[in-house]
This record gives C-alpha cells, structure tokens and sequence, in this order.
C-alpha cells in the first residue's frame, strides 16, 4: 500500500532522519533490535526499518488522550459502559484512542470523496470490506450533494 504525504507529513518524517542509525535507548531501535521487534527477515535496507520510534500502544493512547486534553478538546460524548452496558456520559479526552482516529480519519476522507474504493485503498481496507462500511455512515449532506450533482 502506498499513501502520497502531504507538506505537514514530510516535515514530520523529517524530524526523524536523525534516527536511522540509532542504537537502541529508550523506545528507539537499532536496524537489528527493530528486526527482532518486527520478526521478520533481516532488514536489507535502511528503508526497510520502522520510520518512526517504537511504541507501545497503550503508551501510544495515552499520548493521544494527553494531548486533546492539552488541546481543550473536552467535549462530553456517550459510551457504553462495557460492564453495566449502560450508555454513560464521558470526557472524549478520556475515550480517545489510535482506533477512534482512525475511524475518524476514514469516516471524515469518505464524506470528502464519497468513493469507498479510493478510501479503502488509502486506509488499508480491501475492496468490499465489512470492517470499512462500518467506518462510514451515510448522512443528509452525502445525499443532499448526490442530489444536487444531478
């Protein structure tokens, strides 16, 4: 799978060239530590190696629900308590995580372009994917702009 990165992208994938010959510190890996963390066969290229450093990701959520709650970005939202399966009222701070922004990031690309094709190709998905048609949702605007193209 290939994705075109935009400005904001390649500026950030810059910040990280310094660490292409990195041993290992901290979460940081060398090509062979970064092997062994991706258990796959010896990397033959730098280009191979994993981008950015390695996380855990648990470590990674907690980094996301720090920083919308650095943004302000607070906002009550309903969630289902998995023990009571009571729907509560909860901080999104609190309920933010990789997947939600990925669900978010297919969701908010479809209403974009509206060709299931094009952003199952860009998040991964295989063409007819159950898992994407539950990513998206169809609403009033999507039909009013269908209409409108008529």
């Amino acid at each position: 799978m290939s994705v075109p990165l935009n400005e904001t992208a390649l500026r950030i994938l810059k910040k990280y060239e310094y660490m292409q010959n990195e041993v290992l510190v901290d979460n940081r890996y060398s090509i062979d530590n970064k092997t062994k963390a991706a258990k796959v066969k010896p990397l033959s290229t730098k280009s191979d190696a994993p981008i950015f450093p390695l996380i855990a990701q648990q470590r990674y959520n907690e980094y996301i629900k720090e920083i919308f709650k650095v943004c302000g970005i607070t906002r009550s939202v309903s969630v289902i308590n998995p023990t009571t399966g009571e729907i509560e009222q909860a901080s999104i701070a609190d309920v933010a995580s990789s997947h939600m922004a990925r669900r978010t990031f297919v969701g908010n690309l479809y209403n974009k372009v509206q060709d299931p094709n094009l952003v199952g190709s860009l998040s991964g998905h295989k063409e007819g994917s159950r898992a994407f048609a539950r990513y998206r949702t169809i609403n009033i605007d999507i039909k009013a702009d269908l209409i409108d193209k008529m």
